[in-house]
């Protein structure tokens, strides 16, 4: 299955309308209602980070995967690992 496509980022969040702009800039991909909720306005930074948390995650993955195909010796990380490839697969539309 292909990676689920996303609108393009960076994604910047504009906290007085509530939306999440793509890199264009020229309509919201995703609006909350904040209306000077302090909570609302976090989760709303948060998510406009989720492009680049999800590159990142892949990134680190694929390197302690990396790591440990060397054979060399590494403390068990195989739990943050499994939950790691789980929010990865989530953020990729898969089951």
């Amino acid at each position: 299955m292909p990676k689920t496509k996303i609108s393009p980022p960076p994604w910047t969040f504009d906290p007085f309308v509530g939306a999440i702009y793509d890199r264009r800039g020229d309509f919201p991909i995703l609006h909350l209602e904040t209306q000077n909720d302090p909570e609302a306005n976090a989760n709303g930074v948060l998510a406009s980070t989720a492009p680049d948390l999800q590159a990142a995650l892949r990134e680190l993955v694929a390197a302690v995967d990396e790591v440990l195909e060397t054979g060399l010796i590494v403390p068990d990380l195989e739990p943050e690992l499994t939950g790691a490839r789980a929010a990865l697969a989530r953020s990729e539309g898969k089951p």
